[in-house]
């Protein structure tokens, strides 16, 4: 499936919807996973494809935030470096778009110490659309198995969701 830039967000709401969940009301997170994994395959067009290019990026996310009341969040996030403006400026850089699901779960004693994980993210990852990106994604749910908090949010009903399309210029 190739989509363009601009109807990212919305490709992914439809394959969520396709999965058996809403954006705004997810209540299923192995559902939301497969999903993303599904709108991961997705080719881009209007991306910068300079060989090299960090134009398609992924990242999960977990912990508390302030901007949602340091409930324990989970957050599948894909980054687009969108092409714009005069490439021939010296200065000129891609613009950067994120596509997010942000989940956002009760404070249960389950998820209590998910600050306490030495990490908080899965790093960043630029693999191709493809079997390369499948093998990360794969590893990627691996590590997260390893950890107790982890695999207990992926067992528990978010309280919210919601489904972004943000510029981080």
């Amino acid at each position: 499936m190739r989509i363009h830039w601009q109807r990212s967000a919305a490709i992914f709401g439809q394959l969520l919807r396709d999965h058996g969940v809403d954006s705004e009301a997810v209540n299923n997170v192995a559902a939301a996973w497969e999903a993303y994994c599904e709108f991961l395959q997705a080719d881009v067009e209007g991306i910068d494809e300079t060989p090299g290019s960090d134009a398609d990026g992924f990242i999960v996310q977990w912990g508390r935030w302030s901007w949602n009341d340091e409930r324990p969040s989970l957050s599948f996030t894909r980054q687009l470096a969108i092409i714009a403006g005069d490439q021939a400026d010296a200065d000129w850089l891609p613009i950067l778009w994120q596509v997010e699901l942000q989940l956002s779960f009760d404070h249960e004693p389950n998820l209590a110490d998910l600050d306490a994980l030495d990490t908080s993210d899965t790093g960043w990852c630029f693999s191709p659309v493809g079997h390369g990106r499948t093998a990360e994604l794969a590893a990627m749910r691996t590590d997260m198995q390893r950890h107790r908090q982890l695999r207990a949010i992926w067992n528990t009903v978010p309280v919210s969701s919601h489904l972004s399309f943000e510029c981080i210029c």
